[in-house]
């Protein structure tokens, strides 16, 4: 009988105070002030430095993304780092430097810069890229040599939405671009090991790369033969999620920076993180976190809000338990008294 009592108050006790840490008390959410947190580190003389390192090495995109950073922060420079600025902007130098930088991506896929970017987007949109990428992973594939599981995939996947295309009149050219952006990604190091897995699984649901053995790799014609039945086993339906985030996050930044801020995303929470500082901060996202890295992210932690309601309630608990024993230790007298 009185581990009857004794399992019914414990019960009664468990229930409350459940009650009353997870309904009925305030919950005071902490989220990091961005605004806050830039300003306190991206100052004057942290920006000119930034600017200066990257003037010594040329590297223009950081430049002007530290220069636009400087302008929403209403941070002035002096002239002669202004004057410097504008001479790495030139028409001259800049077109020099572009035609350099595209080549570069449209033939080997390389990517160092936007421009560079550019060009390895364009060669797979021509076809050039996926199919230089599928013919070199494939063959090696169907050889048992070593190969890219992830650069096969995401070709394979890349050309379904090329020839897709040419029927769906443009509709599918915003996944297309995210194909793109993680082939890159993967090839520059910009995607994580924990993403690039979770990814692998997703690309893994989407087709069965297993079919590509059976694909004749000996010319691009017969290869344009063999994939056409292959691209029959593609569903979209576990990776159009991915493809979507990604779509959104290159249309709130850049395709270069939405390559840079992959970096930061170690799963899907992460992104839709990433995805909702961009909805902010737009162009200057790669900006923010240059500046304050995985902090632009951390995950919103709640802390129980303790009120002088909460501690009155826990000592009417404890004398409601104080009663609740007494009631039953002189029921029990009372009985014996009785009979």
């Amino acid at each position: 009988m009185k581990r009857k009592y004794a399992l019914s108050l414990l019960l009664i006790i468990i229930f409350y105070l459940l009650y009353s840490l997870v309904f009925k008390h305030e919950r005071v959410f902490l989220e990091p002030n961005i605004e806050v947190l830039l300003k306190e580190k991206a100052n004057k003389v942290y920006l000119e430095d930034k600017i200066i390192l990257a003037l010594k090495e040329e590297n223009i995109d950081d430049i002007n993304m530290y220069h636009q950073l400087a302008k929403k922060l209403n941070i002035d420079f002096d002239n002669t780092l202004i004057l410097s600025i504008n001479e790495k902007n030139t028409l001259l130098n800049t077109s020099i430097r572009n035609i350099k930088e595209f080549s570069k991506g449209f033939i080997k896929g390389d990517v160092e810069s936007f421009v560079s970017f550019t060009g390895s987007i364009s060669s797979d949109f021509l076809l050039v890229g996926d199919i230089r990428d599928l013919y070199i992973e494939g063959k090696a594939y169907k050889k048992d040599e070593e190969y890219d599981e992830f650069i096969l995939s995401i070709s394979a996947l890349g050309l379904f939405f090329s020839f897709t295309d040419i029927f769906s009149a443009g509709a599918s050219i915003p996944l297309k671009i995210s194909t793109s952006v993680l082939k890159v990604a993967k090839k520059t190091g910009s995607l994580t090991k924990p993403f690039t897995k979770e990814i692998s699984k997703i690309l893994k649901k989407s087709m069965n790369i297993k079919l590509l053995k059976k694909a004749d790799f000996s010319s691009l014609t017969a290869m344009k033969t063999s994939y056409k039945s292959f691209s029959k086993s593609i569903n979209l339906k576990s990776s159009k999620a991915l493809l979507n985030q990604l779509t959104t996050l290159k249309q709130n930044t850049s395709y270069a920076d939405s390559i840079f801020l992959l970096k930061y995303v170690d799963k899907t929470k992460d992104l839709n993180s990433v995805i909702k500082v961009s909805n902010k901060y737009k162009n200057n996202t790669k900006a923010v976190f240059k500046v304050l890295g995985k902090g632009a992210i951390k995950s919103t932690k709640s802390i129980i809000k303790i009120t002088t309601i909460f501690i009155l309630e826990l000592v009417s608990l404890l004398f409601s338990c104080i009663s609740f024993f007494s009631l039953v230790f002189f029921k029990s007298i009372f009985k014996k008294l009785i009979f």
